[in-house]
């Protein structure tokens, strides 16, 4: 059987950059441009332990830019302000500037032991070595620097006693993370979740009867020890995919750190109106002219979450844009195995799981089937004999990272198609059984959101007074509703509203075969 609790998105590098710590004037040292892109030093995967932090040689050029707060773009230091830039999450950048595409990893130190991307760790005014292109589509690579920053390592950081205290036990829990759970343990859990009186029910596994914490969580692909959130001096959830630790002794699990915000009423209200044009129902399942999305899958012991939710929208939209519910996938395993931009089955994002298949390409999944093993290898098939696709206008809904929101998401998905939505989910989701879940609670989006999991959004309806999304996941059929879920809509639920990503798929018109380009 496979084995998968709360498959990563977020990738395994150290660091965590802020919006805020990134505004402002960068200079950036840019290696000459060739027509044959480069890895610029990553490993394909990327690799946290392998990043590559400086030039090969003398800068060819530099290029001073201006990073405004997002809604006002980014400009170069002699030109227009008429440039856009993006955080990606909290491990990078993306800026469109004076004809060029840059993006690179936020820099953090060698060897850096602390996932969560500690002040000790990170440099948020520098750059790991990225990658460019220009308007020509030549690619190079390049460093950025912020200007007049006085970049230091944070001190150590000073742990409250109560925190103190939870690391004593944490040599206990984790020894009971690594006990099977019997049939009799998860059927308490439902039975305790079903009569919460929740607008879902709870279901029974038996993939995950007799298997430990320490194994579901393993076959998510990034196991981590457990931590506390800020939020509360009780622990409320464990990082990046782990279960509850009080869920470990059979208690109910809490709820999350989430908190209602003063302005929600406001804007629901305001979502109304806003979407009043658009259906009550609508879903690309059930489309009138036919299923454009497919049967769901399992996406088994990898935390390929974000590439399998990414390429299986891509391939809805391109069945979409020819009006064909039959055309094949893409693969997934060619950009989960090759792409520099993510880290394989450690993680990675849906943006940049895009920003791969606009730079090198998308390939039928024919060509390299679905594995969670293995490395990256040459395709399947005569890449001479098949249409050169790619993917282009990759983007945050809402057009940078922290501008979405529910209104915006419903336009795009009933014009354009599915789109690739993350959030943080509870950990009794992994007992979804039908019915609209809920987290019970909710935000208007704060400069940064923690998620976990990537979904495809395909739809959206109401049941009473109760409106949602619908997702298909990627955790198998026998999971959920035939592999979909429906989450609360309008109210931002485990952060679903805060990182919506969307592309177009398009005819590779470009005069070389970036596919082949990347095996040479």
């Amino acid at each position: 059987m496979r084995w998968v609790l709360a498959a990563l998105v977020v990738a395994d590098l150290p660091v965590h950059c802020l919006r805020s710590e990134v505004v402002g004037a960068w200079t950036f040292e840019l290696e000459a441009a060739a027509e044959q892109r480069s890895s610029c030093g990553h490993k394909r995967p990327d690799a946290a332990n392998s990043q590559p932090r400086l030039l090969g040689g003398e800068a060819a050029a530099t290029k001073l830019v201006m990073l405004h707060e997002p809604a006002d773009g980014a400009s170069v230091a002699t030109g227009e302000q008429n440039g856009t830039w993006t955080m990606i999450y909290d491990e990078g950048f993306e800026v469109r500037v004076d004809g060029n595409v840059f993006f690179a990893f936020s820099y953090f130190d060698e060897g850096a032991p602390d996932p969560s991307g500690s002040p000790s760790t990170r440099r948020c005014g520098q750059t790991l070595k990225g990658w460019y292109h220009d308007s020509e589509g030549k690619f190079g690579c390049f460093i950025g620097h912020k200007q007049d920053v006085q970049e230091s390592r944070a001190a150590p950081v000073v742990r409250s006693a109560r925190k103190l205290a939870f690391l004593e036990s944490s040599a206990a829990l984790e020894e009971r993370r690594h006990r099977p759970l019997s049939l009799s343990f998860h059927q308490a859990q439902v039975r305790s979740l079903n009569r919460a009186g929740n607008s879902w029910t709870a279901r029974v596994y038996e993939k995950y009867v007799g298997r430990s914490m320490a194994e579901l969580n393993a076959g998510a692909g990034l196991p981590r020890a457990v931590t506390t959130e800020e939020c509360s001096p009780e622990v409320r959830h464990a990082k990046a995919g782990s279960l509850l630790p009080n869920l470990l002794l059979g208690e109910l699990p809490q709820k999350p750190c989430n908190h209602p915000h003063p302005g929600d009423d406001v804007a629901r209200a305001d979502l109304d109106k806003a979407v009043a044009h658009l259906p009550k129902q609508f879903s690309w399942r059930d489309h009138k002219d036919g299923n454009y999305i497919g049967p769901g899958m399992d996406q088994a012991d990898c935390g390929s979450c974000y590439v399998v939710s990414t390429m299986r929208m891509l391939s809805a939209r391109n069945r979409i844009r020819h009006r064909n519910t039959t055309l094949s996938d893409f693969s997934i395993s060619f950009p989960l195995h090759c792409s520099e931009y993510n880290q394989g089955c450690k993680g990675g994002y849906g943006f940049l799981a895009m920003k791969w298949g606009a730079d090198v390409g998308l390939v039928p999944k024919e060509c390299y089937p679905y594995t969670t093993s293995g490395e990256c290898r040459p395709l399947d098939c005569d890449l001479d004999a098949i249409p050169k696709v790619r993917t282009a206008d990759h983007n945050y809904v809402g057009g940078y990272y922290g501008a979405g929101d529910a209104a915006s998401m419903m336009e795009e998905l009933y014009h354009n198609g599915p789109m690739v939505v993350s959030f943080e989910p509870t950990d009794e989701f992994m007992y979804y059984g039908g019915g609209i879940f809920s987290s019970g609670g909710n935000s208007i989006h704060p400069e940064w959101q923690k998620v976990d999991h990537a979904v495809m959004l395909v739809g959206w309806g109401q049941e009473g007074d109760e409106k949602y999304w619908l997702v298909q996941n990627s955790w198998g059929r026998d999971w959920g509703e035939d592999g979909y879920f429906r989450i609360a809509r309008g109210v931002n639920d485990a952060g679903i509203e805060s990182i919506a990503v969307a592309a177009k798929v398009v005819d590779d018109e470009r005069p070389r075969n970036a596919v082949k380009d990347f095996f040479l």
